[in-house]
């Protein structure tokens, strides 16, 4: 064989997947790279040439098996997006480019481009293409840095910019106003603690959704009385609260992500606290993975940027991060929480991407749910293979021509493919964004008739109400 013909050849391919393997980051996707703030430093990745070593090994890895493609929501739902030809089509073009052909953009709304706009948008950042990757394809990773190309461009979809522009002047996605943020804790028979006024051993980061959301609010009411149940100290942000930013970096909003962080962690600061308690996995996971890798001190100077940063908040690594099912199933196992076996409802348990997939947080709801007496049925996608509700990447506000929807899909599957079939009469969700897509396509599906959608705390909080009863 001549020398030449080594890269194209299937000795090199094996050598590529195996590079890729070694090479890859266990944490790729679940923490995103950031950026450098220095306005002067060279982010695009308007190029082929732009990406990394690593992004073009993984062009050179593909096996095309289509493992991603089978596994991929977007796909299934018939949005324009396969994870498989995203990969090969940008090795394609680089190996046409490289052998004379024409230079085009990596990404555009309209026009000529290697990937469209509208591909990249239908990512819900789900992971599941990357955790069925035989050679360990980061998919997700090059996705985000194409989207960060996108808002460069201004190529962003009208949603997306609303949602940014409720982010920078109201500090949430819904562009209520902050003052609003904790008009939830009025209708509770008790006040809920201020965190900014007495130490705590738990601060509840809410949530956007859990405070402005009304189907959300429940949540959250069944929340506050279960921590009021088991006698713990804990307490809110009220107004000081900010949206974490996870899903609009995801959407490839670097600098407004950093800015609220930066702004929840002074908030943080503030605070007398040992674990912060999140009851959305979305922040969950930015909170725990992503907030303790900022260098804050690159935007120090970025007039964005309003809150001193002085010894800012985690530099050390010091404080602990809990989504509510870990924290609610250790108090019912230190006997601080007790949960009587009160319900005897046919249920199924969703795992949320963001936490199932992301950060391996299977057991603690499942053990939670069991304990209320429901009768827990799996779907037979559980787990690390659970199907995305399809509101991950921003998919919760964008509009698509799609069907089946993923939540309409995921709802069929509790219904016609668990061991119970159609005798599950609730579809038990651990996430806000969850909740919202189940409800909508419970809806749209014409499931309404055929079940609920509810969250965990409010089947632990009936459960607890059913003691009290007794």
């Amino acid at each position: 064989m001549d020398i030449a013909w080594i890269p194209f050849a299937k000795p090199f391919h094996m050598f590529s997947s195996f590079a890729n393997v070694v090479t890859r980051d266990e944490n790729a996707g679940v923490r995103l790279p950031g950026v450098p703030a220095d306005p002067a430093a060279d982010t695009e990745l308007a190029d082929i040439d732009d990406f990394t070593w690593k992004q073009l090994l993984d062009h050179d890895a593909c096996t095309k098996c289509g493992r991603c493609s089978s596994v991929c929501p977007a796909k299934a739902s018939d949005r324009p997006l396969d994870p498989r030809d995203v990969i090969l089509d940008l090795k394609a073009y680089r190996e046409e480019r490289d052998a004379g052909g024409e230079d085009v953009p990596i990404i555009a709304d309209g026009g000529t481009s290697v990937i469209d706009t509208e591909t990249m948008e239908s990512c819900m950042a789900c992971m599941a293409c990357m955790d069925a990757c035989p050679v360990e394809i980061e998919h997700v990773t090059q996705f985000t840095e194409m989207q960060r190309q996108m808002v460069e461009q201004a190529d962003v979809d009208g949603n997306a910019q609303d949602v940014f522009q409720n982010v920078m002047q109201q500090g949430n996605t819904f562009g209520d106003p902050a003052r609003k943020r904790p008009d939830w804790t009025e209708d509770l028979d008790f006040e809920v603690p201020d965190a900014r006024e007495e130490p705590v051993e738990y601060l509840w980061y809410v949530g956007d959704y859990p405070s402005y959301d009304d189907r959300n609010q429940e949540v959250a009411k069944s929340l506050a009385r279960i921590f009021e149940a088991a006698g713990v100290e804990y307490g809110i942000l009220y107004e000081d609260e900010v949206y974490d930013g996870n899903d609009i970096r995801r959407m490839g909003e670097e600098l407004l992500y950093v800015d609220q962080a930066t702004q929840l962690i002074g908030a943080f600061e503030d605070c007398e606290f040992e674990t912060v308690v999140c009851t959305d996995p979305h922040s969950f996971n930015t909170i725990t993975n992503e907030y303790p890798e900022i260098d804050f001190g690159e935007y120090a100077d970025d007039p964005m940027m309003e809150v001193p940063l002085e010894g800012y908040w985690n530099a050390d690594g010091s404080i602990d991060v809990a989504h509510y099912t870990q924290v609610v199933a250790d108090l019912a196992e230190s006997g601080a929480l007790d949960v009587p076996a009160a319900l005897d409802y046919t249920v199924t348990y969703h795992d949320p991407c963001h936490l199932g997939r992301y950060n391996d947080v299977f057991e603690a709801p499942r053990d939670l749910v069991e304990q209320t007496g429901c009768d827990l049925h799996e779907m037979p996608r559980n787990r690390a293979d659970s199907f995305c509700c399809g509101g991950g990447g921003g998919g919760l506000w964008m509009d698509f021509d799609e069907d089946p929807k993923p939540s309409e899909e995921r709802i069929r599957e509790a219904l016609e493919d668990t061991a119970a079939g159609d005798a599950v009469e609730k579809f038990v969700v651990a996430c806000p964004m969850c909740m919202t897509m189940y409800e909508d396509g419970r809806k749209t599906g014409d499931f309404e008739d055929d079940i609920e959608v509810v969250g965990i705390t409010e089947l632990l909080a009936e459960s607890l109400d059913g003691q009290a009863a007794a």
